[in-house]
């Protein structure tokens, strides 16, 4: 699906209604202990190039894969989680129930009092929106989705912050720090590492990085759950510089199941289609 140049009425109609419930802006899963503190910007403290000095690393890459392909993290888990997104104006908490496999992500999400409000399918090409308020189904292609629900998209799939190993393929430069190594990847912009674990620690995207969006996040591990030898994220921050929103995730269960496949999202067949 190519990306839309204009909007339809129906679907612009569709977004404000959503703003007016304050709901589209918290629909990312994937999904922070500190969540329930507030949205106080000590949150996202992420280190600038003058807090640490990055060198040119003559670490090799087969060295960093291997050291990730020891870790052997799981291949599908589910559970529950919290949100809260903040923006100038607006914030919102949400739960959502989830399950993620590496070809697709279901997240069921609710308001503060239970009432389901959206569910999302991402799957590899693409991502199903369904608007349980206004019973509509919205889908787009993953590379083609609209500036104006970029917010309730994630930038990275949930399945991405834990098997990051291919990212390592895609790896140009290697600096590092006294604490941790910076990979400079094509698309995203800097995967940051820890030195001594190589668990993933935070993302930066800048405008250069992927121009379909043109816009800077950065995302920041701030809590773990051990698996085996793998250290998977489980509360995280995103902060999105070009739209000045927060978002704090955490997955308040968390559990393993190898075969576990994420359900078909089924389309009732009183929702309206929009695309």
């Amino acid at each position: 699906m190519d990306r839309p140049n204009e909007y339809s009425k129906s679907y612009q109609e569709t977004m404000i209604k959503w703003y007016k419930h304050s709901i589209l802006f918290g629909v990312y899963l994937t999904i922070s202990i500190f969540f329930f503190k507030g949205c106080g910007s000590s949150v996202f403290m992420f280190p600038s190039s003058s807090d640490q000095l990055y060198t040119l690393s003559n670490m090799p890459l087969s060295e960093i894969y291997g050291q990730l392909e020891i870790q052997s993290p799981p291949r599908s888990f589910f559970g529950k989680g919290k949100l809260l997104f903040s923006a100038p104006g607006q914030s919102e908490r949400l739960s959502f129930d989830y399950y993620v496999s590496q070809n697709r992500e279901v997240y069921e999400l609710k308001n503060r009092i239970g009432i389901p409000v959206a569910t999302i399918q991402i799957d590899v090409d693409s991502v199903l929106f369904l608007d349980r308020i206004e019973s509509q189904v919205i889908r787009w292609h993953k590379n083609a989705i609209p500036l104006s629900a970029s917010a309730l998209i994630p930038p990275i799939r949930l399945y991405e912050l834990i098997h990051y190993e291919h990212w390592i393929l895609q790896t140009q430069q290697v600096h590092q720090s006294t604490k941790d190594i910076r990979l400079t990847i094509p698309d995203i912009g800097y995967v940051f590492l820890e030195l001594e674990t190589f668990a993933l620690s935070k993302i930066y995207h800048n405008k250069s990085s992927q121009e379909s969006t043109g816009e800077v996040w950065k995302l920041q591990v701030n809590g773990r759950k051990n698996y085996k030898n793998s250290p998977i994220a489980r509360t995280f921050s995103i902060e999105n510089e070009t739209r000045k929103s927060q978002l704090f995730i955490q997955l308040v269960e968390l559990q393993f199941n190898q075969s576990i496949i994420p359900p078909t999202v089924t389309i009732p067949n009183n929702y309206t289609q929009n695309q």
